[in-house]
């Protein structure tokens, strides 16, 4: 059951999001010549939530009560440090870039971030 909505959800908010920055990139200009950064931003996001699902899944089954805990600390670091990665290196790639497409990367990082919370919330309660 969780699994079906958590794959449901995802979709949803994947398409969302591919929405939410199509349709403000039409009206703030400086978004769309970010356009395919903010996309990239939305796979590498449901791949990313994705993952962390299917660990905190393994997590809850093991025997050891705290390797969930350890799961969503060692997830959460590696989301920060990588999302961190991915704006330097956009960065460096795109010359000039200027600071506005910052919320291209941040519109889905919350969106993502809140079904990852939520998801990993309801997979705790299971344990």
């Amino acid at each position: 059951m969780i699994q079906k909505g958590f794959l449901w959800t995802l979709l949803w908010a994947a398409m969302g999001s591919i929405a939410s920055i199509f349709i403000l990139s039409r009206f703030i200009k400086s978004w769309q010549e970010h356009f395919a950064f903010g996309a990239f931003c939305v796979a590498f996001f449901v791949v990313f939530t994705f993952v962390a699902y299917i660990r905190g899944v393994q997590a809850v089954r093991s025997h050891n009560k705290n390797t969930f805990t350890a799961q969503l600390m060692a997830l959460i670091i590696v989301k920060m440090i990588l999302s961190v990665l991915l704006v330097v290196a956009y960065t460096k790639i795109v010359p000039n870039c200027g600071r506005n497409f910052i919320g291209l990367f941040m519109l889905p990082y919350i969106i993502f971030s809140v079904v990852e919370y939520y998801y990993l919330t309801q997979i705790a309660k299971l344990k």
